[in-house]
């Protein structure tokens, strides 16, 4: 593998880090909701959680989009170099 794809795979890592522990963080809010008796009021943990993981979702998201663009326009750069010679 290319140094470029370690680069590439350590950076997604990097960026879906934030959505793995929000989402760890909804799975701990509505394990310890499941165990409130039922109707109880306080759901506040779990839908702060939820939107968290929203929120983290958008962002690595769109980090994710504007990798692939500079990616993919790097990529051309190149070629259109090599094309030049």
């Amino acid at each position: 593998m290319p140094t470029s794809d370690f680069d590439k795979a350590r950076r997604l890592i990097k960026q879906l880090d934030p959505v793995l522990e929000a989402a760890e963080t909804l799975r701990k809010a509505h394990g310890a909701g499941l165990k409130e008796p039922s109707g109880h009021p306080n759901m506040h943990p779990v839908r702060a959680a939820m939107k968290n993981l929203e929120l983290e979702l958008e962002g690595a998201l769109g980090q994710i989009a504007r990798s692939r663009r500079q990616d993919d326009l790097e990529r051309q750069r190149r070629q259109a170099r090599y094309k030049k010679k």
